[in-house]
């Protein structure tokens, strides 16, 4: 399948494509040897979606109940590929296995960054810290005219790999690192660093894994400066959840803060919703509370940020 989103995100277009033609539309094709080269149908458009796999307005807005549940077996199709403003990844679990594909985040973030792009910035190096499938990085290269290097880390092979899929046309210096962001070249600076961190705060993170929490968010903002050249920028996410100690690394870190984006979007993490000691933690310490509408009980605002090192 593809997901497609609009440039200011108010239009998501779903699209069955390969062997899915066949096997759930039902159309009698030729398949090549390259799949990819086969035609592309659009199946339904959502308007103004809060995530990509956002089921609730799927079924209030798509009528027909065979448009609906033809989504729904596409989304159980792969690979999936995920598209926004002209830039795509592809993802598929059996092959990048752990890698989280493009989410709403994801797509808010790369719409943040054509805020800088505007700005006419000169970047020439960027780095990408926990890559995922890439997109981010893609993006970077593919609509930052001035990028010459673009280095993308992860501490999960399997979403080195995905990038490493996922960027093979790009005619720029690449390098790929199975690593934690810290181990990377002491001396090493560079123009843009780019993280879209775990923003959700948890109990003992630090203790049971420093990749979990809001752990990762406080190193890149308080340590991330080392890595930056004169004028670069870091952009990074956070939760509104996570907002004050968020504004507290940032006004420790000395860099010069502003807002790129915000939009709020559901808590629809099941790893956190099934958990009742984390949902706890976040009533008591974050001021989550119940906002029933839209078909979600929980909601947070995402912000973007960039820290420029003037």
């Amino acid at each position: 399948m593809i997901i497609e989103f609009s440039k200011d995100l108010k239009r998501e277009k779903i699209y069955a494509n390969g062997h899915e033609l066949a096997q759930i539309l039902g159309q009698k094709i030729h398949l090549p040897k390259d799949l990819s080269s086969l035609s592309k149908k659009l199946i339904g458009t959502i308007k103004n979606p809060v995530l990509v796999t956002d089921l609730y307005a799927m079924a209030k807005q798509l009528r027909s109940n065979v448009v609906r549940d033809t989504i729904f077996a596409l989304y159980q199709s792969y690979p999936r590929i995920t598209e926004y403003n002209k830039v795509s990844v592809w993802w598929d679990p059996l092959r990048h296995k752990n890698v989280w594909c493009p989410s709403i985040d994801t797509i808010l973030f790369a719409r943040a960054l054509n805020k800088i792009i505007k700005k006419k910035r000169h970047f020439k190096s960027a780095l990408e810290i926990g890559c995922g499938s890439g997109f981010l990085g893609k993006y970077i290269a593919s609509t930052f005219a001035s990028i010459k290097k673009m280095v993308f880390v992860d501490i999960n092979p399997f979403a080195i790999l995905c990038a490493k899929d996922n960027t093979k046309e790009l005619h720029i210096k690449k390098e790929f690192f199975t690593s934690r962001w810290q181990n990377i070249k002491k001396n090493e600076k560079y123009d843009l660093i780019i993280c879209n961190p775990p923003y959700l705060p948890r109990p003992y993170s630090v203790d049971k894994n420093p990749y979990e929490g809001i752990s990762l968010m406080r190193e890149i903002i308080l340590s991330g400066k080392d890595h930056l050249n004169e004028g670069g920028s870091i952009v990074i996410n956070y939760s509104s959840l996570c907002e004050k100690d968020a504004k507290k690394f940032i006004k420790q870190s000395g860099l010069k803060s502003r807002t790129l984006i915000k939009m709020r979007v559901p808590l629809k993490v099941l790893p956190v919703l099934n958990n009742k000691e984390w949902m706890k933690f976040l009533y008591e310490k974050t001021g989550l509370r119940k906002e029933p509408h839209q078909g979600y009980i929980y909601w947070q605002t995402l912000n973007i940020v960039e820290l420029k090192n003037e």
